[in-house]
């Protein structure tokens, strides 16, 4: 009769863990079987995330996409499976250079193409650019509703606490 245990206050029945090597290799998951595509270049290849875009694979194990702030420099590690690519994100770019750095670090033997692709890429990412425009510009915004909303004194009070608090 498998026994009780009253650890952490549950009362469920323990398993036994399997002793031998093939009874652990039973417990193992099988690896996901790529699905059949209509497109025969995608088929039994893993693609990036939908909304990343890969921009260069560097070599079988790293490879470098597109996220919506900065670069991912990804590693592969394990077996796909259903849910997951096995890609992996090690580093997140905002500039080219750091992206660059990483690569040197972590990447070891890197294809050349790749590397100039990588080389190809603006200073900063484009869209981190914008993220900053859009903030600024709600922040002018703000500041704006905020003039005409208040009073000319409070106004010039709230400026003077602005100049001494910079």
């Amino acid at each position: 009769m498998p026994s009780r245990t009253r650890r952490g206050g549950s009362d469920a029945l323990t398993q036994k863990k399997p002793k031998d090597a093939q009874q652990r290799k039973e417990r193992v998951r099988e690896p996901a079987i790529a699905e059949e595509t209509s497109e025969p270049s995608r088929a039994g290849k893993r693609s990036a995330h939908p909304s990343l875009h890969v921009i260069a694979q560097l070599n079988e194990k790293w490879r470098v996409v597109d996220g919506s702030l900065q670069w991912i420099l990804q590693h592969k590690k394990g077996n796909p499976r259903k849910k997951s690519s096995g890609w992996r994100g090690r580093s997140f770019c905002r500039t080219r250079e750091a992206l660059l750095r990483c690569v040197r670090e972590y990447c070891g033997e890197v294809d050349p193409r790749g590397l100039v692709k990588l080389k190809g890429l603006p200073e900063f990412h484009p869209d981190w650019e914008r993220v900053k425009e859009r903030e600024h510009e709600r922040e002018r915004r703000k500041k704006q509703a905020a003039d005409k909303e208040e009073p000319e004194c409070v106004r010039r009070v709230r400026l003077k606490r602005e100049d001494v608090n910079a």
